[in-house]
């Protein structure tokens, strides 16, 4: 029987074909018929079903086996070409990718990991000490503990932002996140992989933008000037130092607040009615003024200026304001016009004092006229007299000029004193003028003289009233300041002139007087 079964497997192992490559099986035995005429037919039974389970048997195997190896094959291509997708993904994006196996520490970098931080690849071993050594100290302790907390608690995902030290020996800041991926049959931590993300440059903007509010918030709270921000309910969000420390509150006194809590009921209810409405819909006002209540119950007057931040909806998110104490301007612009008030009052006080005055005033010259006109007509005066009787009457003429200059005031306050030209006798004007001043000459003991340096003309034409006042004025204080000596006036015909054919020549009126007397007076002085 052994040997029988010795012949048979001989005889069909070779010539036994299984064909199992599609999903139905085709066995082809091949026996000679001389074995078959050896045998009778029901010894074939037992056998034949023996061997057909074992066929069957081995088929099945063969086809599970095929069918495995196809999975499998098929399992490694996608694992391949999940895995490229992913490297692609992380190349485009910038990262490294790490895959670290816990149970022998070795660690996995892959080239753009190792590019962030300047190392070539198979420079840096591939060990989780190597990169722990890269860790910046003070980082290391955070890292640890998010690292451990992860391990501790698969679900934990590790998510770190720390320094390295690259090869060149510069700080970089990366972003590291990874998860626990594989566990061994007791549940433990054995695979954990995950990715690396140079984060320097976000971290400068970071500390920028920290910078820069740092400045802000030092120059809004310690500005002299009161600067305050409100929300879009007009509540208070925050106010500077010296917001405070102008109205006296401290913060926790105001913040959360109306802003129209601080004003006095008047500036109160035009803020609601009119300021606000108009801020929230256009989001700036500009020199708004407003009474402030300080916290010790005085009133100051402020200029406020606001502008708002807004969504991209334009509605109003938050504002910046700033008040200009104005009190003491307001004070000054308040005298000035009590000021001005009382100058006016002061001005038409004189003004009806002298408009009463001015017949008082000529009064008494009308008299001196009176007599002067009367002892001109005398026949039994001397020529002498005659003329010093001339002289008080033209004296007497200035000064009634004089008086209605002063009278006059409306002119000399608008700055507006016109000249009235006329053709009058310059000879004539020049005697007048030479005769009142001699006289005031002879009282001090002084010589005046009188010098035409050229042939003048008889009549001119020019303001005679206010000549005569600039000649008087200058002559008088020339005799005034001069006591001993003498006081010359020179007065000539001018050559050249711009002025084609003008109405009379020009004249020049020179006044001299004895200048070493001044000059030793100043120095005395």
């Amino acid at each position: 029987m052994q040997t029988g079964k010795t012949a048979v497997q001989k005889r069909f192992s070779d010539p036994t074909r299984i064909d199992a490559n599609s999903d139905t099986w085709k066995i082809v035995t091949y026996i000679s018929p001389k074995v078959i005429n050896e045998r009778s037919r029901d010894s074939w039974k037992p056998l034949g079903l023996l061997y057909g389970s074992l066929v069957v048997l081995i088929g099945i195997g063969s086809s599970l086996l095929a069918r495995a190896k196809i999975e499998h094959q098929q399992a490694e291509e996608e694992l391949g070409l999940s895995q490229e997708r992913l490297q692609l993904a992380l190349e485009g994006s910038g990262d490294g990718l790490w895959d670290w196996n816990i149970t022998t520490g070795e660690v996995y970098y892959s080239p753009r990991w190792l590019e962030m931080l300047g190392y070539d690849v198979d420079e840096l071993p591939g060990y989780l000490s190597s990169w722990e050594k890269l860790i910046h100290p003070e980082d290391k302790a955070l890292v640890k503990s998010l690292l451990n907390a992860c391990l501790k608690n698969s679900s934990v995902l590790f998510a770190c932002d720390h320094r390295v030290r690259t090869k060149s020996g510069q700080w970089k800041w990366i972003a590291i996140y990874g998860k626990v991926v594989a566990h061994d049959h007791k549940g433990n931590p054995k695979r954990m992989a995950g990715t690396h993300k140079d984060i320097s440059d976000r971290k400068q903007a970071e500390e920028e933008l920290r910078l820069s509010r740092e400045r802000f918030r030092t120059l809004y709270e310690n500005t002299p000037v009161m600067l305050h921000s409100i929300d879009s309910n007009g509540k208070l969000l925050s106010v500077s130092n010296y917001w405070q420390k102008k109205l006296g509150y401290d913060r926790k006194e105001v913040i959360g607040r109306q802003s129209t809590d601080f004003l006095t009921e008047e500036s109160r209810q035009y803020a609601q009615q009119v300021v606000l409405p108009q801020y929230f819909q256009t989001g700036i006002s500009l020199d708004v003024p407003y009474q402030v209540i300080c916290k010790n119950g005085e009133i100051i007057d402020v200029l406020l200026s606001a502008i708002a931040e807004q969504d991209e909806l334009g509605q109003v998110l938050r504002s910046l304001a700033v008040m200009v104490d104005v009190t003491a301007r307001n004070r000054a612009q308040a005298a000035l016009q009590d000021a001005k008030e009382a100058a006016e009052v002061a001005n038409r006080a004189k003004s009806e004092f002298l408009a009463n005055m001015s017949h008082e005033l000529r009064t008494p010259l009308n008299g001196i006229f009176g007599y002067t006109q009367i002892l001109k007509n005398s026949k039994t005066m001397a020529p002498e007299e005659l003329k010093g009787v001339h002289i008080i009457h033209q004296c007497g003429s200035h000064l009634l000029t004089l008086i209605n200059d002063i009278l006059d005031l409306s002119k000399i306050e608008a700055r507006k004193m016109e000249l009235v030209p006329v053709n009058f006798h310059f000879s004539s004007f020049l005697e007048n003028l030479v005769d009142i001043c001699s006289i005031r000459a002879h009282q001090k003991d002084i010589v005046f003289t009188y010098q035409p340096l050229s042939q003048l003309p008889n009549g001119i034409y020019g303001d005679e009233k206010r000549l005569r006042q600039v000649l008087m004025n200058l002559l008088s204080n020339a005799i005034k300041f001069t006591d001993s000596g003498e006081v010359t006036l020179k007065v000539s015909v001018l050559e050249s002139t711009q002025k084609e054919n003008p109405p009379s020549p020009p004249l020049e009126l020179i006044c001299k007087q004895n200048l070493k007397q001044l000059i030793d007076e100043s120095l005395d002085e």
